[in-house]
């Protein structure tokens, strides 16, 4: 996944599952209202 791979270097984590285990979680566990807010921001 090219945005994992991205937000670790951006970070400078030192591998992709410091990234992973940090930032990304299941859908399932975000609120519906904040991925409403993420799904606007990130399709303009």
């Amino acid at each position: 996944m090219a945005g994992i791979i991205l937000a670790c270097r951006l970070l400078g984590h030192a591998n992709e599952q410091v990234t992973r285990s940090s930032y990304v979680v299941s859908a399932g566990r975000v609120e519906p209202v904040t991925a409403e807010i993420l799904d606007g921001v990130f399709r303009h």
